[in-house]
């Protein structure tokens, strides 16, 4: 989810929310996977987070973790103050608007290739009509020219897959001063022009952590 379009870190985590992982494996790869909740191999040594006293650290996706309740969703979207659910008429449904935009809540999540026989397309489908019935229009759409679209960090939300090293190459990919184009996927770029930390404060720290 790219900060440059979805910029309300309570929206990015309301729709990661939604994001049921394990459609991955029950609707594709059946018993020929597992779940991972980071981006990288399980069996990497990096893969748990510890903590001081030794132990391992299983709250850090705490604030995204999925979640069918709707309620919540909706309730964390307007957490961030800059939303409020309106009538469209268009959707015939009360849809999010942003109060000092008047823009309608309106996304697309763009799945890599020209085919929907595909990982996270069952991810994506459930989350649109989950998100929908919080006051979201989602469009859910496959892209043959996505990766070329990732270079320049021009879509909002999407997925993709690449392969990767058992050991995590963190200067190249995740880094805050790499110079990667895979960074400008998840908006690096974007957080870094607000020098103030006055719209991105938050992921500023984060990062530097």
């Amino acid at each position: 989810i790219n900060p440059k379009y979805v910029p309300d870190i309570e929206v990015r985590r309301a729709i990661m929310k939604t994001m049921d992982t394990t459609l991955a494996k029950t609707a594709y790869y059946y018993d020929l996977a597992s779940i991972l909740n980071r981006s990288m191999s399980s069996t990497s040594w990096v893969y748990e987070l510890p903590k001081a006293d030794g132990g391992i650290d299983n709250t850090r996706h705490s604030t995204i973790a999925y979640t069918e309740d709707l309620q919540t969703i909706e309730n964390l979207v307007l957490s961030s103050g800059n939303w409020t659910l309106e009538y469209n008429a268009e959707e015939g449904r009360e849809v999010f608007r942003n109060v000092n935009t008047g823009e309608w809540l309106r996304l697309t999540f763009t799945i890599a290739g020209n085919s929907k026989d595909h990982p996270a397309y069952a991810i994506f489908t459930h989350a649109e009509e989950t998100l929908e019935q919080c006051g979201f229009i989602i469009h859910v759409k496959t892209d043959l020219n996505a990766l070329a679209k990732l270079a320049t960090g021009s879509m909002a939300v999407w997925a993709a897959a690449w392969s990767s090293s058992i050991d995590p190459d963190m200067y190249q990919v995740y880094h805050k001063d790499s110079t990667a184009t895979s960074t400008k996927n998840w908006g690096y770029d974007e957080i870094y022009k607000d020098l103030d930390g006055d719209q991105f404060g938050d992921e500023q720290d984060i990062i530097d952590e």
